[in-house]
């Protein structure tokens, strides 16, 4: 018990004293922030997701599942929330690794077991001269007891900084491990941010994903919004809220969500 009291104790030394490379604080919510990750640094969050639908629209064309959903999720996403734990680590300026762990909380004591994904993204030095970071990135989407098997993931990510604005895209693609019913998805991600006064940052973020499989309809989803950032020494606290779509075989999701975010960088 001591030894425990110990090590929690350094834990909180080695917060407020900062040892190693400090890293920047991410400006999205729901995006890799390259130019943040720098070398020995450590970037970690948590994030409490809700989902709820405004409008469904019924295409009477059948099939798609129980949760309206196929590929994607359907109405099931409404119900309860979402957790989810990042972190991320990099040793080297142009080399990160992290992981995302996501929990789906439909009540009070039911929680189900999300996404594990862990990603290694390289940073590369050219157009550094212009104020531009490109990036690419590879990782699993590791699922258990889930509809969708588990995928591979690969992508590219472009970032620019300047002053006090910044903007950043990111697109993926990803397959499936299984031979048979190969699933192939899209997912991209999009924003742009300014920083206000002192420690406050306002951005706009849109993001989307696609899911096509052979044989089977097509699926997708968008949605944008606002995102609001304090940051606080080495903390931050952040809130975005979103609205869009949710397209799958047999119905139309209108919907709104809302995610709250606490995290810090060392």
């Amino acid at each position: 018990m001591r030894a425990g009291h110990l090590g929690i104790a350094a834990a909180i030394l080695v917060l407020l004293a900062g040892g190693g490379a400090a890293a920047e604080q991410f400006d999205y919510l729901r995006m890799t922030q390259p130019s943040s990750l720098d070398r020995n640094s450590f970037t970690a969050a948590y994030n409490l997701e809700v989902q709820r639908g405004m409008l469904t629209v019924d295409k009477g064309t059948g099939g798609g599942g129980t949760g309206g959903g196929g590929g994607l999720g359907g109405r099931n996403d409404y119900q309860g929330v979402s957790h989810r734990l990042y972190a991320w680590y990099a040793p080297l300026k142009w080399l990160a690794v992290g992981v995302e762990q996501s929990v789906k909380q439909a009540d009070v004591d039911s929680f189900k077991y999300g996404v594990l994904y862990p990603e290694v993204r390289f940073r590369l030095p050219w157009l550094r001269e212009h104020h531009l970071t490109p990036s690419v990135f590879t990782g699993s989407r590791i699922r258990v007891n889930a509809r969708r098997p588990s995928t591979m993931v690969t992508g590219v990510g472009l970032e620019r900084r300047h002053g006090r604005f910044g903007v950043l895209g990111e697109v993926a693609f990803e397959t499936s491990l299984a031979e048979d019913n190969r699933e192939n998805g899209l997912r991209y991600e999009a924003g742009g941010n300014v920083q206000l006064v002192g420690p406050v940052v306002v951005g706009l973020e849109a993001w989307g994903a696609a899911v096509w499989q052979e044989g089977a309809p097509f699926q997708h989803d968008f949605h944008v919004g606002p995102t609001l950032k304090v940051r606080l020494h080495r903390f931050w606290v952040g809130a975005n809220v979103g609205a869009g779509i949710k397209e799958r075989p047999n119905k139309t999701f209108y919907d709104y969500g809302c995610i709250g975010q606490v995290g810090f960088a060392l």
